[in-house]
């Protein structure tokens, strides 16, 4: 891949078209002052059906010439390349006319054939990876073969990847807008073993002590893992929308089992619903519990009508050893309950599914599900 600049692509946008010498037709000087309107606002498609209507009203090389300027903005390089080529070939086109629809073609002839990123809105400081090299520069359009190709912005503890099929003669603006229910994650807690990921054969460059997050396209692809210790691990894994997958580091041992081998991998599926639910009966009972002796232990602080001082303190000193469980309860209680309220919703009663792999290194444990 390649860096081109300003002199390849052009950068800046233009508020104004190339203007007709004279115009004769009505129907097709509506369109393009319409065009004209419309490139101001940078609305190129809607300038672009403008200048077409335009030329089918009445055959200018004007209007050719001005297509170009705006399937240019569009990103639609080789479209453009050839309405410039095109321009010189219409008759009544002029010196001056013919001579800036050359130049303009030669600026694009070398990349016409090619793909075309151009970088916007990025935050300032982030690190831009395609395939496996990093982008030095993203001020400036990045010239790549067409094809399929993995792109990925560094942003401290997460790292949002791509991957995009790029099309010749065409520039394609990145980051896109993300639809929702397309993207997934990747939430790595490796203590510190990673040493290299890999996402579809593509090594993602990061400083794995502190990305936590992988933010991913939601669809099928390889999960490579290299650990420090050098053991291996990788799965096939289809992401769906929204879905979060969890992989962390387990100690030497903690995933032994009779009969698997290092490298084995043991799959689980289970539903997080009934779970959640028996957490959120204990907890409503542990509540319950709670509160009634709190109930009793009010009724026995409350002294009865002409009972003495030392009747009364003696009920207080026989109430208070069920204070203290009765707030332990309703504390312990109401959180069970929330927590379990909480992983019903989150989870939205579907499946988890676990996968084990053991290594050399001890094991690592992979959970999918939408939480």
């Amino acid at each position: 891949m390649r860096v081109c600049g300003a002199h390849v692509i052009l950068l800046a946008v233009a508020s104004v078209l190339v203007a007709p010498l004279a115009r004769a037709n009505e129907a097709a000087d509506i369109e393009y002052e319409k065009a004209v309107a419309a490139f101001k606002r940078q609305a190129f498609e809607e300038a672009l059906a403008a200048l077409e209507r335009a030329y089918s009203a009445e055959p200018k090389a004007v209007y050719v010439y001005n297509m170009g300027r705006a399937l240019e903005e569009l990103g639609r390089i080789e479209a453009a390349q050839q309405a410039y080529l095109r321009t010189p070939a219409i008759a009544g086109v002029t010196d001056e006319l013919r001579a800036l629809a050359a130049r303009k073609a030669e600026s694009l002839a070398s990349v016409a054939d090619k793909a075309v990123l151009r970088f916007s809105g990025l935050p300032k400081g982030v690190a831009v990876q395609v395939d496996d090299e990093i982008v030095p520069d993203t001020t400036v359009d990045l010239v790549v073969a067409p094809g399929l190709h993995t792109l990925c912005v560094s942003e401290g503890e997460k790292i949002r990847c791509h991957a995009r099929r790029l099309i010749k003669g065409i520039r394609l603006v990145w980051p896109p807008a993300d639809a929702p229910g397309s993207r997934a994650r990747l939430t790595l807690d490796l203590a510190d073993r990673l040493a290299v990921l890999r996402l579809g054969g593509v090594r993602v460059v990061g400083d794995w002590k502190r990305v936590k997050v992988l933010e991913l396209d939601a669809a099928a692809t390889t999960v490579a893992i290299r650990e420090r210790g050098g053991a291996q691990w990788s799965k096939d894994i289809e992401l769906a929308g929204d879905e979060t997958v969890l992989l962390s580091a387990l100690a030497p041992g903690a995933a032994r089992a009779p009969g698997v081998e290092s490298g084995a991998a043991i799959d689980s599926t289970a539903t997080a619903s009934p779970w959640s639910w028996i957490l959120v009966g204990t907890g409503a009972a542990a509540t319950a519990a709670g509160v009634g002796l709190l109930v009793h232990a009010k009724l026995l602080q409350s002294p009865d009508d002409g009972a003495t001082q030392a009747e009364a303190a003696s009920d207080w000193e026989t109430a208070r050893p069920f204070v203290t469980p009765g707030w332990t309860l309703v504390g312990a209680g109401t959180a069970v309950l929330v927590g379990g309220l909480v992983w019903h919703f989150v989870t939205d009663g579907a499946p988890i599914a676990a996968d084990v792999q053991t290594t050399t290194d001890g094991a690592l444990l992979m959970l999918r599900g939408r939480w």
